[in-house]
């Protein structure tokens, strides 16, 4: 948590002296992607100590690209549209997020047994499908940010405005 938020602010101090705004969110993204898959593949012999580099690798990775993708939208759409442009886009983060969330809940419950009782799901059934199931979700979310890799790659990079009309 303190890295996502360190970078996001240290990428949004950083942006006004780049010319290519786009390159920054990818080249973190790459590192987020890598990270993240492999969080999945060595899911099984993780040590405490790699768990928290790889964090710190996924929050400096995913930390610069909501603001930066931000300062893209923002110098993409025309004024008059800023405030739906912003406000769809947020909208669209949360509901997306929302989706995932359920869908990930989904895939670590997968083979939870059918009929049990309230308050019968034990640590044990968790600890036994945990490390394939969050495995699977680790690559489902390295799917989405290899996703947003791609539409930032696509996104038309425009030179960035130092003022606008009013």
């Amino acid at each position: 948590m303190v890295t996502l938020n360190s970078t996001a602010g240290l990428s949004s101090q950083l942006l006004g002296r780049v010319r290519r705004y786009k390159l920054l969110p990818l080249c973190f993204l790459c590192i987020g992607v890598g990270a993240v898959v492999a969080l999945a593949l060595s899911a099984e012999d993780m040590t405490s100590l790699r768990f928290e580099f790889i964090l710190l690798l996924i929050g400096i990775g995913f930390g610069p690209t909501a603001p930066l993708t931000q300062v893209a939208l923002q110098n993409t759409v025309p004024v008059h549209d800023l405030g739906a442009a912003l406000g769809s886009m947020n909208f669209v983060r949360t509901l997306v997020a929302t989706i995932m969330i359920a869908i990930f809940g989904a895939i670590v419950l997968a083979n939870a047994p059918v009929g049990a009782r309230a308050g019968t799901l034990s640590q044990s059934f968790l600890g036994g499908a945990s490390v394939t199931a969050f495995g699977v979700v680790f690559l489902v979310i390295a799917a989405t940010l290899a996703a947003s890799f791609l539409s930032l790659f696509l996104l038309e990079e425009k030179p960035l405005a130092d003022s606008y009309a009013r």
